[in-house]
């Protein structure tokens, strides 16, 4: 049953596993992510629109991928073109099932914020936030009546018990997603995390990084409510945290939790607001490609001069091979005027 599913999923796109199979070998530089990245003009646009964001934080901005890869390294690199291409996923679904694709980005936000506490990465913590139930958007997307009926049952902003889509489907959409990362070649510990988000003992078990990634969004999706409400937390609330054992493996009790309140309500929002929830299709959207290219030999050859004018502009930050003719001229007209200037006032002195 499982299997049958699994082969109607749709790719994810291939790009992506190839970015993180060059951050992990040895013999690979920097050039050789680039040039991968760069042949994508699309995907690349997308990715330095989330590399400029400021939960980056970088403190200068990325102008074209081989800037925005000398400046994040590999590893991170690799950990934003996951995040690039989950943004994408989930504008695909951001009007036939709003409510789960702005769970996803709230809870990014909050897995973000809590990060620090179990020691992980903040960017790949946002990415399990964001991919925790592609199972659920996947099972939809295959158009399974059943499920869509069960969906509608439970009510907006709510999510059906592992239990009720054991006895319907014969598994329940945490495995179908961690399978369907698995499937995508996307790196670990990532489908393990999504499978394993319901079933904490298991991940305990599994240990590492999967029970840190766990613990941490297991107590962002308790949070993550009052969060997006920007209200404090209430009676049950506190009884959730406090009988929540992932809490205990961030190092953290209740009430410590609730008097950083104040920081996370903050960090969540900003983290969270890198793509709004209900407009990650904006997210996704490419601009048109020009309908005729300059010369590659042209446009490297202005490249420095175009590095040197890009502050006094305003056009958007995108790879330089992206550039439309009218820049191209404009610029070739800049250089000739300036060499004119210099022949006239050499040949008057």
């Amino acid at each position: 049953m499982l299997a049958a599913r699994l082969a109607g999923v749709k790719p994810f796109p291939h790009i992506v596993a190839k970015i993180h199979s060059l951050a992990i070998d040895p013999t690979k530089t920097l050039g050789d992510v680039v040039d991968v990245v760069e042949r994508d003009i699309a995907f690349a646009t997308r990715m330095l629109r989330l590399a400029n964001s400021p939960t980056t934080a970088l403190r200068q901005r990325c102008t074209s991928v081989r800037h925005a890869v000398s400046l994040l390294g590999l590893s991170r690199v690799a950990n934003i073109a996951t995040t690039t291409a989950a943004f994408a996923f989930l504008s695909e679904h951001s009007t036939s099932a709003p409510n789960i694709v702005k769970h996803a980005v709230l809870t990014g936000g909050v897995t973000r914020a809590l990060a620090p506490y179990a020691k992980i990465s903040a960017d790949e913590a946002f990415t399990v936030g964001l991919l925790h139930d592609v199972g659920m958007l996947l099972l939809l997307q295959l158009h399974e009546p059943l499920y869509e009926e069960l969906i509608e049952q439970v009510g907006p902003g709510n999510e059906p018990t592992t239990e009720e889509e054991h006895a319907l489907l014969g598994f329940d959409h945490a495995s179908f997603g961690g399978h369907v990362l698995a499937r995508w070649k996307l790196p670990d510990p990532l489908p393990d995390v999504v499978a394993l988000h319901h079933d904490w003992e298991a991940a305990v078990a599994r240990g590492g990084l999967v029970a840190s990634h766990v613990a941490v969004l297991r107590v962002a999706e308790i949070l993550g409510p009052r969060l997006e409400a920007r209200e404090t937390p209430n009676e049950s609330d506190r009884v959730a945290l406090a009988n929540e054992p992932a809490l205990e493996h961030l190092g953290l009790t209740a009430p410590e939790l609730l008097r950083k309140w104040d920081s996370l309500r903050e960090t969540s929002k900003n983290g969270a607001e890198e793509s709004p929830p209900l407009a990650v299709e904006e997210f996704a959207s490419t601009p048109p490609k020009p309908k005729t290219e300059p010369p590659r030999t042209l446009m490297m050859s202005l490249r420095p001069i175009a590095d040197m004018l890009e502050p006094l502009t305003n056009y958007p930050r995108v790879p330089h091979r992206e550039w439309n003719s009218a820049l191209v001229v404009l610029l070739v007209a800049m250089v000739i005027g300036l060499l004119a200037a210099v022949a006239w006032v050499s040949i008057t002195h």
